[in-house]
């Protein structure tokens, strides 16, 4: 079975290998750059264990993964613009591609996760 024909069982968690059955189940995160899905409880059980220190605190696919994303999209050509005057086209080229890491990162975990279990 290829990529594109995902079913929803093939979502796994990363913390307990089980299957992530339920789109209100799913927590992504980027970790290690890195995007992971998690079960809420393995989320929560992995941030509150000292040996899985570099879990991310920032969920992907949550309202405040949209808002950010939402935000940087709507930054990124003032960011560009300003920076253009300030350092010409390579800074304003640098500052709009890091403004669209996170709805890139976004995206990616719609793509990747989260469209397979509506």
């Amino acid at each position: 079975m290829n990529s594109f024909t995902k079913s929803k069982a093939e979502v796994r968690c990363s913390e307990c290998g089980g299957f992530i059955l339920s789109n209100a189940d799913l927590v992504v995160t980027w970790r290690w750059f890195v995007v992971r899905p998690f079960h809420r409880e393995c989320y929560v059980e992995a941030l509150r264990d000292e040996r899985d220190f570099f879990v991310g605190n920032h969920i992907i696919n949550s309202w405040s993964g949209d808002m950010t994303a939402r935000a940087s999209l709507v930054l990124a050509p003032l960011l560009a613009l300003f920076a253009y005057a300030a350092y010409g086209p390579l800074g304003a080229l640098f500052f709009f591609a890091a403004c669209l890491i996170q709805p890139a990162v976004r995206f990616y975990s719609w793509w990747r996760y989260e469209r397979h279990l509506y």
